[in-house]
């Protein structure tokens, strides 16, 4: 996930240099971006595999990522990954008890208060998480 958080901020730019016009993103931080996501590709293919909140992560900064670098039919696939991920994730834990939410967003709301979890950080993680992919 490292990796994929330096090539995120390697395509993030100075507020004050975006407001100029001309090239937003120079050639060395793209190149640098690319190598850091390249090897983040190498190393993420088993996280995929798993339900934990670390794959769900890393599939909604390789969303960023390539929506940054304008790939997005590719972003795309990667936000719907982290989001059935993220709707996995909630169900296997029994977070997410109302199963018409999965056909009614606005309910899925509900089914986010329902979560029972003592531990607040992983609450919290998980509805920051639910709220970015639902507004990507």
């Amino acid at each position: 996930m490292k990796l994929l958080v330096c090539a995120v901020s390697q395509l993030s730019g100075v507020f004050e240099d975006e407001s100029v016009p001309g090239l937003s993103k120079l050639e060395a931080n793209l190149s640098a971006a690319e190598a850091y996501f390249q090897a983040s590709q190498r190393r993420i293919g088993m996280l995929y595999h798993e339900n934990s909140l670390a794959a769900i992560q890393c599939a909604f900064l390789t969303g960023i990522y390539l929506m940054s670098t304008m790939q997005i039919l590719a972003a795309y696939k990667c936000f719907v990954q982290a989001s059935t991920q993220c709707l996995m994730y909630l169900s296997s834990r029994g977070w997410l008890h109302d199963t018409s939410s999965l056909k009614h967003p606005p309910s899925l709301a509900r089914g986010i208060g329902a979560i029972h979890d003592t531990d607040m950080r992983a609450r919290h993680v998980v509805e920051s998480l639910y709220w970015k992919i639902g507004r990507a």
